[in-house]
């Protein structure tokens, strides 16, 4: 099954402003302001963000939109997620079809694990004892 065009293993597509070597792995999740199922799995993230800030050199989570600077600064201010952002990205690029999208590479570009659309609960605990506890 293809999911997304991502591969575990491939290299992820490179992605202008995404500095990859400030730490060993980096979780980024593809966000959009107008996606429901983006916002509605805040909650999650934001947990995720928190978890994560406490072992910085070891998995760093960078949020990225399609959405211009202007549109992605508020959405993430008004929503008080605390991460790096980048913004103007062509998911096509990325091979991305559905988001919210959450893909974990290492520092050299190689695509580790990935999980598509708006997690489920049991998904969301996966994701947090894969990366968070597990890192």
């Amino acid at each position: 099954m293809l999911q997304g065009g991502l591969q575990k293993g491939a290299p992820f597509p490179n992605v202008p402003g995404l500095d990859l070597s400030k730490s060993q792995r980096i979780l980024i999740v593809a966000l959009d302001p107008n996606c429901e199922y983006c916002t509605e799995s805040l909650p999650f993230f934001k947990n995720l963000a928190d978890k994560l800030r406490d072992r910085p050199n070891n998995v760093r989570m960078i949020t990225v939109f399609q959405s211009s600077e202007e549109s992605a600064k508020r959405y993430v201010q008004q929503n008080q997620l605390n991460v790096e952002t980048v913004f103007g990205v062509d998911f096509k690029t990325l091979n991305l079809s559905v988001i919210p999208a959450l893909i974990l590479i290492d520092n050299s570009g190689t695509v580790l694990d990935f999980w598509i659309g708006k997690p489920s609960k049991d998904i969301e605990e996966q994701i947090i004892n894969h990366i968070a506890v597990g890192a």
